[in-house]
């Protein structure tokens, strides 16, 4: 008997021996948190909680807060509606990235363009949007590129993702 008791004291240190023990006063020491809440952190809740998320950032005063974008959502959305006449290749709402295919103009059909449109913050503003035109005239049976007046069109393009933005965050208040 005596040996036992010996045996399970001896094994019950050895094991309290393995942990440490700290006090609740210990910056390391993390109260414990049950699956909602991490999920609500992590994620948001779909019921509400101040958002309707379904991933990415909960971090207050985001204007993209909601919406799982890294980007701006009212930039996002105003630069597919203007270029929605283009057919589109890839858009990437994470990345910010909006790439056109080629589109042929019906009364200038020996010319075409393609757009990159890269949106970089999640504020609004006119430095959070950088615009890339391409375009190529039809020689002979191949496309050659041309020189577009780059900063001309790049800024009409701008100005009016801005101005619809603008509107969109407005009709949003």
């Amino acid at each position: 008997m005596l040996r036992t008791y010996v045996l399970v004291l001896s094994a019950a240190l050895i094991i309290a021996g393995c942990s440490k023990f700290r006090s609740k006063d210990d910056p390391d020491v993390v109260a414990p948190v049950d699956q909602e809440t991490k999920r609500k952190t992590n994620f948001g809740s779909i019921a509400g909680d101040d958002t309707f998320v379904f991933g990415g950032s909960k971090k207050k005063g985001s204007s993209a807060q909601g919406t799982g974008m890294r980007v701006n959502p009212y930039l996002w959305s105003a630069s597919l509606d203007a270029i929605s006449f283009m057919p589109l290749v890839s858009a990437d709402a994470n990345g910010g990235v909006i790439v056109t295919d080629w589109y042929t103009d019906e009364k200038k059909s020996s010319e075409r363009l393609k757009v990159t449109i890269k949106i970089s913050s999640i504020e609004l503003r006119v430095e959070a949007i950088n615009i890339a035109i391409h375009k190529q005239r039809l020689s002979g049976n191949q496309w050659v590129n041309v020189s577009v007046e780059d900063r001309i069109a790049s800024t009409e393009l701008e100005n009016i993702i801005l101005t619809k933005a603008r509107h969109l965050r407005m009709q949003s208040k």
